[in-house]
C-alpha cells in the first residue's frame, strides 16, 4: 500500500513502518476550523468558535497543507502533542501546533484557511471519522 505525500511523491506504507517513519494508524474524529475575516457578518461568535486565526496556541501562524507547508492540527496534547505529524485523507500532511479547549480524546480540529474561502472548506468538511497515519 502507498501513501502520496503532499510533494507529489509515494511512499510504501511498510517501508514507513521499518524506518521508524510511521508510529501509529488511528481512528479519529476531525472537525474543521478557520480564521475568520473582520469584515465577516457575525465576526465575534465565529471568532469564539474558530479563533481569531492569527497564531496557534504554540506561537506559529496557522497554514493550510501545501508542498512548502504542513497543514495546521488543533488536538489535546495528552492524546497528540505539538509537533506531531499526521496524515489525514482528503487533508493532507499536518502538524499539531494548537489545542482546542472543546476537543477531547482522539479528535482533530483541521485548519482550512483564512476568510470566506476557509469557512467554505470548513464547513464542507464538516465532521469526518477517517482513518489517519500518525508519523
Amino acid at each position: 500500500m502507498y501513501l502520496m505525500t503532499g510533494n507529489g511523491q509515494s511512499q510504501n506504507l511498510h517501508d514507513m513502518f521499518s524506518r521508524n517513519m510511521l508510529k501509529q494508524v488511528v481512528t479519529i474524529e476531525t472537525t474543521a476550523y478557520y480564521g475568520p475575516s473582520k469584515s465577516e457578518k457575525n465576526y465575534k461568535e465565529a471568532v469564539k468558535m474558530n479563533g481569531a486565526g492569527m497564531r496557534t496556541s504554540s506561537g506559529t501562524v496557522p497554514s493550510v497543507p501545501s508542498k512548502k507547508n504542513y497543514g495546521t492540527l488543533s488536538a489535546r496534547t495528552n492524546v497528540f502533542p505539538i509537533g506531531t505529524k499526521i496524515f489525514i485523507p482528503g487533508y493532507g500532511l499536518g502538524i499539531v501546533e494548537d489545542t482546542g479547549g472543546r476537543i477531547k480524546g482522539h479528535r482533530i480540529d483541521l485548519y482550512m484557511g483564512k476568510g470566506p474561502h476557509g469557512r467554505k472548506l470548513a464547513k464542507k468538511w464538516g465532521r469526518q471519522k477517517i482513518i489517519a497515519l500518525v508519523m
